[in-house]
């Protein structure tokens, strides 16, 4: 390759390390003073590894330390140069304040919309006019002569509607935009960048030079600029790649981007015959089409017996993602092991990186994330989203426990005993009561049960209380903007801010590295306001708040890791001990070039703005740089995702196909997968103590404290039906954590159907009832009314969550008039004297616990009531043989009550009819209770004393 004298780039091969030969040609040209010498790279992530080579090199020289040179990015370069901005041209707009400003001239052309959102407008816009602004692009001032310069690009001949309100919409923006920057004496960032670059180099001493770092992305404005200081003599390129002097600009190749600026430098490129024989593969693999794959396959092998990527390149297909990621651990772990100090992942799928993070970091394995992840995802951030959701939705418990639970909140109060309200308010009110939103609502359920519970539950429902008075506090600021009306955003981020101090929450963000960051977008959200005339409505605030979030990345402090993950266009000029390329899907690699929703690629070919072709292309290069960015690459790849399966990368499989043509083999990593079998290769504990082996069933013996000290009907029927589970949910306490339902399951319809008959026949505080008169034929209509209304009562809170319960309602309203003429039937004998009764009896090794449905006297004795709302009962036969042990466990909580229980019975509440279910009475009660308590007596010794409990 030559060109004129003052481009001479310095050419890197792509098997070599472009940073090593930059290093020499540096030391070799300016060692004695490096101070004037500054070199401008693709991105920052790779600045530490050249100084490292620089002071390697240096050391070669006999130096044992450098100063200098200055390492930056074009853009941050001459955002520093002094070069002031033209008088017109006061001061620079931030980010927030382009968008505020573009938004205000959307509204004040209401026709250009056509139903879209703004905000989305603003967006797309935004990005077209930087790209106008960076490519030195400027509109004709003429809306005809701009349409018909777009008629001309997209090959039409006459006007089409959608066309014509494109061009509308942009020219009349476009215009409208500058107008306004021009009338405020402002520019925008990007306007500024551009105008800063043509002046800074009459700023720039004439001793410096520079060296410019691949240069494939630079705008026409920034290539003008290099070309301007080349011909001077003060830069030198540094370009990665050894093109294919058969390519053009225009073909679908890895090589197309170097040829095309190889072009705009006026570089002749001469086809180099003396390279190492894996590129020789590579350029094999993805040669211009001009001859089949198949034919090019066969041609290498008989040049080359052995594949040249065999010990360099490999492929892992996962069948799942999670396989995937501990393939990709395992692999870095292993090249740790090694002894590798320079590790890459890179990868376009952000799922896939935060889980292979997760697990490198499991195994302690420090990771620098150089790609960040999106401000809205950190927990910092979600504690605001989860906070103004829950307002949104009348104090919703899912996000406000969220919150509650968030060490954001409260921050200044003490943890264990804030979290210990936290879990009474979600589990007395929100679970226990089924409350799922309304301060109102938690506030009266909260009263409801202090009564029920007046001396157990004081303390706690008093913190309770003041826990709800602090969130009314704090929603008040922004409860009174929700109700559609527009205002100022002043106004609006004034009563967050509010909001946010009431809850503790900005102080706690100011000590926490993500906190910080939503302080400084908040912040510069304010700051952007100066000027602004723009009004909106709450679901305009969150818009623009939400997206200023999610387009806002987070990066962790630098940890000086070995491991990095990189996205793919990070790692320009980049060099590795071992690489991952992870996730080369299809969907990824190459993905969408189509990010913006103007112009077809003619027309932003014709307008001088950057195509699909240029961006898929540039990713095809950066990915085949990577082929031979490190001795060792490893390429994964995941086939099934969510159930569907998922095409690789058509990349990665013309790779595969091509080596499996020539030698029969695809590159697939079979020893990795072989060790991913492998329990020893898994991290998943911090102690080494061996797992004992064993093919018998479980058997554990449980520890005294481990012991419940009471028993329920449910616990004792569970160590009946099988002690494993009694022992895993009652000893361990392994239950699951009681879900929320926003929708009435058949248990709590029968919870229901229960309180609605205690409060008919006893009462219960909050409810009409009871119904006092002795129920008759003759009082039959009263009763009706009395349980309708307690039943209305009742279900009223369930009507209020969720509409669609009306039908449970319902169901239970066609009971009611069964279960009246048969409580008027059994009336005849037996009178009802208590309901929902709670009882319990001691032993000496248990206490049994219970709460009883209901209680009937007659003269002499009693009986008790269990009521079934559900489809299925114990039979009889389970009862009387001792498998189904709730009637005889009744039986005996009731002992020592005032009359003997000669009667314990299951009534099956049904749609068609009311009916006695399972029943023991007289001497077969007395016989079952006896055995049962016996039965009970001898396991709870035996569990005491540490026998073992079987799973069968």
């Amino acid at each position: 390759m030559t060109a004129p004298t003052h481009a001479t780039p310095i050419l890197a091969p792509y098997h070599q390390d472009p940073f090593t030969l930059l290093a020499h040609h540096i030391l070799d040209h300016h060692a004695a003073d490096l101070s004037r010498v500054v070199v401008l790279l693709p991105q920052m992530q790779s600045a530490s590894r050249l100084r490292h080579c620089l002071l390697d090199v240096a050391r070669q020289h006999g130096h044992t330390a450098l100063l200098g040179p200055h390492i930056s990015t074009l853009r941050h370069w001459i955002e520093r140069t002094p070069a002031n901005l033209r008088p017109t041209h006061g001061h620079v707009l931030a980010r927030h304040a382009t968008e505020l400003m573009l938004a205000e001239s959307l509204a004040e052309h209401p026709g250009l919309l056509g139903g879209e959102n703004p905000w989305r407008l603003v967006d797309s816009l935004l990005q077209l006019f930087d790209e106008l602004t960076l490519h030195a692009v400027d509109l004709p001032d003429d809306l005809e002569h701009f349409t018909q310069q777009l008629l001309t690009a997209y090959g039409v001949t006459s006007k089409v509607s959608g066309l014509g309100r494109e061009a509308n919409l942009v020219h009349t923006l476009w215009r409208a935009w500058h107008q306004q920057l021009q009338a405020e004496g402002a520019a925008d960032a990007n306007s500024a960048y551009v105008h800063k670059l043509a002046a800074s180099l009459d700023h720039t001493s004439v001793d410096m030079h520079f060296y410019l770092g691949d240069g494939l992305d630079l705008t026409p404005v920034e290539l003008a600029w290099a070309r301007r200081l080349a011909g001077q003599g003060r830069l030198t390129w540094l370009i990665h790649g050894a093109p294919d002097s058969s390519v053009q600009p225009t073909d679908y190749h890895p090589d197309a981007p170097l040829i095309s600026l190889f072009n705009k430098l006026e570089i002749l490129i001469i086809s180099n015959n003396n390279i190492d024989n894996i590129t020789y593969f590579i350029n094999s693999v993805y040669a211009p089409p001009a001859t089949p794959l198949s034919l090019r396959a066969q041609a290498f092998a008989q040049q080359n017996p052995v594949s040249p990527a065999q010990d360099s390149l490999r492929v892992f297909t996962a069948g799942a993602p999670e396989q995937e990621a501990q393939a990709i651990d395992l692999q870095i772990r292993s090249w740790l092991l090694e002894g590798k100090t320079n590790i890459g992942i890179v990868t376009e799928d952000r799922r896939l990186a935060r889980r292979v993070r997760a697990l490198l970091e499991r195994a302690e394995v420090a990771v620098q994330d150089d790609v960040g992840w999106a401000l809205s995802t950190t927990s910092a951030a979600s504690v605001l989203e989860r906070w103004l959701q829950a307002l949104e939705e009348d104090f919703a418990c899912l996000p406000l426990l969220d919150v509650l639970k968030s060490p954001f909140v409260f921050a200044d109060q003490e943890r264990t005993g804030r979290l210990a309200t936290v879990y009474r308010f979600e589990q007395d009110i929100i679970l226990h009561e089924n409350v799922m939103r309304g301060l109102a609502r938690y506030r009266k359920h909260l009263s409801y049960r202090q009564a029920r519970l007046p001396a157990s539950f004081a303390a706690s429902a008093q913190a309770v209380a003041q826990l709800l008075d602090q969130l009314e506090h704090a929603a008040a600021p922004l409860l009174l903007f929700m109700a559609g009306k527009r205002h100022k955003p002043e106004a609006l981020l004034n009563a967050l801010w509010e909001s946010l101090h009431r809850l503790g929450i900005t102080e706690a963000w100011a000590t926490d590295a993500a906190g910080q960051s939503v302080l400084r977008e908040l912040q510069a959200m304010q700051h952007a306001l100066a000027g602004r005339t723009l009004r909106m409505d709450w679901t305009d605030f969150r818009v623009w708040l939400a997206r200023t979030l999610e387009r806002a990345n987070f990066f962790p402090a630098a940890n000086n890791a070995s491991v990095h993950v990189l996205a793919l266009r990070q790692t320009a000029l980049m060099r590795f001990d071992a690489v991952v390329i992870a996730g080369v899907d299809a969907a990824h690699w190459p993905g969408s070039a189509d990010d913006s929703p103007y112009f077809n690629s003619a027309v932003r070919r014709e307008l001088g703005l950057p195509t699909p072709h240029d961006t898929l292309t540039r990713r095809y290069h950066d990915f085949r740089r990577l082929l031979q960015s490190a001795p060792q690459v490893l390429i994964t790849v995941c086939r099934e995702q969510q159930g569907q399966l998922v095409r690789a990368s058509p990349w990665l499989e013309m790779l595969q196909s091509f080596h499996q043509l020539a030698y029969q083999h695809n590159l697939e990593d079979t020893t990795l997968a072989r060790l991913l079998q492998d329990t020893r290769t898994q991290v998943f504990r911090s102690d080494t103590t061996a797992v004992p082996q064993t093919m018998t069933y479980p058997r554990p013996s449980v520890g005294a404290a481990l012991v419940p000290g009471t028993l329920s009907a449910s616990a004792h029927q569970q160590m009946i039906d099988c002690p494993y589970q009694f022992f895993a949910a009652r000893c361990l306490r392994l239950e699951p954590v009681e879900a929320l339902r926003e929708r009435l399951q058949k248990s709590d319809y029968g919870e229901r159907v229960h309180r609605i008959l205690s409060a008919f026949h006893r009462g219960q505080a909050g409810l009409p009832g009871p119904f006092t008169p002795v129920l008759t034929q003759e009082s039959r209509a009263d009763a009706e009314r009395c349980l309708n209304q307690i039943s209305h009562a009742v279900f009223a809170q369930d009507l209020e969550d969720n509409f669609e319960h009306r039908g449970w309602l319902k169901r239970w309203l066609a009971v009611l008039p069964h279960y009246l003429d048969w409580q008027i039937e059994r009336a005849q004998r037996w009178q009802v004297a208590d309901c929902e009764l709670d009882m319990q009896r001691a032993y000496p090794d248990i206490e049994l616990k219970g709460r009883l449905d209901r209680i009937d006297h007659d003269t002499l004795s009693s009986a008790i009531i269990d009521y079934k709302t559900g489809a299925v009962l114990p039979t009889q036969d389970e009862v009387e043989s001792g498998e189904a042990v709730q009637l005889p466990f009744y039986a005996l909580l009731a002992q020592a009550s005032a009359q003997p229980v000669t009667r314990v019975e299951y009534v099956a509440i049904k749609s068609e009819k009311i009916s006695s279910g399972a029943c023991l009475e007289g001497e077969a009660l007395t016989h079952l209770a006896h055995a049962t308590e016996q039965r009970l007596i001898t396991l709870m010794q035996a569990l005491r004393s540490g026998a073992p409990l079987p799973a069968w």
